[in-house]
């Protein structure tokens, strides 16, 4: 459970990689408390360099990682458009068209890099 990782791998990572990890926390129940334990639980694994980085689904005003002493990079990275259902090695690939309501701006990965205050 992430957001209580075992006491024995205290300062033990240099990195620790979360790919919507946060997100599946922040969307359950007792989410504000389980984002706090999860924030809390990570720093304590991390090395005193350590660093946490998050991608995640959510802008940073849903993820004020400051909140937990996180110095915090921000970072947008484009999530491609195409068909989660189609099969890379098939000999007929399936297309999507955008949509006049697409919004690339909002169709994006919030990647966030993450170091402990004063490290």
């Amino acid at each position: 459970d992430v957001r209580a990782l075992p006491q024995k791998w205290s300062c033990r990572f240099d990195v620790v990689i979360d790919k919507a990890c946060l997100d599946a926390v922040a969307c359950g129940p007792g989410k504000w408390r389980g984002v706090e334990d999860m924030q809390q639980s990570v720093a304590s694994v991390l090395k005193p360099r350590g660093v946490y980085i998050c991608i995640s689904h959510a802008a940073p005003e849903l993820r004020p990682f400051e909140d937990y002493q996180w110095k915090v990079e921000h970072q947008k990275v484009p999530r491609p458009l195409m068909n989660p259902n189609a099969d890379p090695k098939a000999k007929d690939k399936i297309e999507i068209a955008q949509s006049p309501l697409f919004k690339a701006e909002e169709n994006v990965y919030h990647i966030y890099i993450c170091r402990k205050q004063g490290q």
